[in-house]
């Protein structure tokens, strides 16, 4: 298995498996998480946490959003960093209703 982390556009990175990328962070201007993701067979196993922790030590200095959904939330608190509140639903800024 053939296991890199790329930065293929401006705020963007992924891990790739075997060429194909597996997780995903995306990160607004101000360092704020847009998105995270990983494919639904590589999910729970570390690959969104690596990423993370990449970006962390590579100067980055991702910073969590307020936009969580529960699974995301659980995340956040796993891989650690300043966490601000959760936010309500509907949310004006991402556009949830709600929190599952």
């Amino acid at each position: 298995m053939n296991i890199e982390v790329r930065h293929p556009e401006p705020l963007k990175w992924t891990i790739e498996v075997d060429g194909g990328w597996v997780a995903m962070i995306r990160l607004y201007p101000s360092g704020e998480v847009e998105w995270v993701g990983t494919r639904p067979n590589y999910q729970r196993k570390g690959f969104a946490t690596l990423l993370w922790n990449h970006l962390v030590k590579a100067g980055v200095n991702p910073k969590h959003s307020a936009c969580r959904l529960l699974e995301g939330d659980r995340w956040a608190r796993k891989v650690g960093g300043e966490l601000p509140p959760l936010h309500t639903v509907p949310c004006d800024k991402c556009g949830a209703t709600s929190l599952i």
